[in-house]
Order: structure tokens, then sequence, then C-alpha cells
């Protein structure tokens, strides 16, 4: 998979760049929608790097500067028009296949505490659920369909291991706004005691972010998440 991501940056990076994981991963499957949408990969991985990792589209080959730019100008757009590249479509189909699945749990930045490891579950499932409804290629909703099991398991067996750390969590899944959003829902503090819970939307310009922050008193302790509410990013 690395392999295959690290071969096609060779063929479109002026010089070898040091990609973050998460970027490799989704150039890893914009190759592979393309092997079945029949698309060129070598575009997609351009449009996917201006899309994943925007500061090391400067480093593109000349030929692929206008690809990335393109990519980058639709995916800005994403949220009010469909893209009408189809190299756009695969990145952003790309985008999320990166962040759901058993590899992506390796490939993100480690969680250093409670608020960060929810954010990220959040992240994660939430694009798992939300896969359901944003992808644009056939290819990407079968892919999904396979990554996403993974991602809801994962979080069930997040959950056992919190508590037993003293972190009493639950799965959550909602509807807000235009959207869904899952994540871990902490039910009692650490110290012991119910959180104060607090949940707000906010409409930014290209999504609509979800926050939810608790409380606990008995604890003196805060956590939390923001995260835009992944349907809200994308118009089909």
């Amino acid at each position: 998979m690395y392999e295959l991501a690290s071969q096609l940056a060779a063929r479109i990076f002026e010089s070898r760049p040091r990609l973050r994981a998460r970027t490799l991963l989704a150039l890893a499957y914009a190759a592979a929608i393309c092997r079945i949408e029949g698309c060129d990969a070598t575009q997609a991985a351009a449009a996917t790097v201006a899309i994943v990792e925007p500061g090391e589209a400067d480093r593109l080959k000349p030929a692929y500067r206008s690809v990335a730019d393109r990519a980058a100008e639709e995916a800005a757009d994403a949220a009010l028009r469909a893209p009408q590249a189809s190299y756009t479509r695969v990145a952003l189909d790309a985008d999320v296949l990166s962040r759901i699945g058993a590899i992506s749990l390796l490939t993100g930045e480690p969680a250093r505490s409670f608020s960060e490891l929810l954010s990220v579950t959040a992240d994660a499932l939430s694009y798992a659920v939300a896969s359901d409804y944003i992808l644009y290629t056939a290819a990407a909703k079968r892919l999904a369909s396979r990554l996403k099991p993974h991602t809801m398991a994962y979080a069930k067996w997040l959950v056992e291991e919190l508590q037993e750390l003293g972190l009493r969590t639950i799965l959550r899944i909602e509807a807000v706004y235009e959207g869904h959003i899952a994540y871990l829902d902490l039910l009692e503090c650490p110290c012991g005691g119910k959180p104060e819970k607090m949940a707000t939307l906010k409409p930014l310009p290209n999504c609509v972010e979800y926050s939810v922050s608790y409380t606990c008193r008995s604890c003196d302790e805060e956590y939390g998440f923001k995260i835009c509410i992944p349907e809200t990013t994308r118009t089909r």
C-alpha cells in the first residue's frame, strides 16, 4: 500500500516529499478508486495532495500544479456545489476513506489527552456514518461499505477499554442539522458524578461545526471536541 503511494508521489513531485501517513493512505485509496473507475491515477494523486496536505502542493511538478489548483478550488466550494473534475471527486472520496477503517487508526496523530481522543474518534466515526451519503464514486462507496464496520467495531472496543480506566462512555449517533454525528458520549466523570454536557452548532464558511463540551465539577476538569458535520462539507 505505502509502496504504491510512494511510487505515485515520486511521479508527481519534483523531489521526494515527506508526506504525512494519512496523506499516503489517501493516495493509496485514490489509486484504488482509479483502478476501478478507470481514471488517471497521477492526476487523482495530485488532487489528493492538494486536498489532504495542501502545504506540499507547491512542490508538485509543474505539469500537475494546474490539477492541484483546480482541485483545491473545487474542494473549497464542495459545500456549495459538486466538483466538476473527476479527479477532484476521487480525491475528496480518498480523503474520506483515509479517515475510516482499521488502517486509518495507525496513520492519525496520537491522542495525548481525553479531549484529543474524543476528537479523533468523532472524526472517524462521523465520516464512517456519513460515508453512506457523501461519497461521489461507486468505487469509493464499495470500499467504504467494507471499512465502515471496522470503525464502528473499534469504537465498541474503545468504550470497553475506557470503562476499565474509569471513563464510562457510550457510542452515540445523532441526526444533527442536515447530517449525522457519531461520537463517544461521556456518561460519568472519572472521579464520579455526571458531567454537564453542552452541544452547539456553528455555521462556518465551508461547513457547519458541531461542538460538545463536558464539565466535570467533581474533578475540576473540562473535556470536549469540535467537528465539521461531514454532510455539510459536500453538495451532491
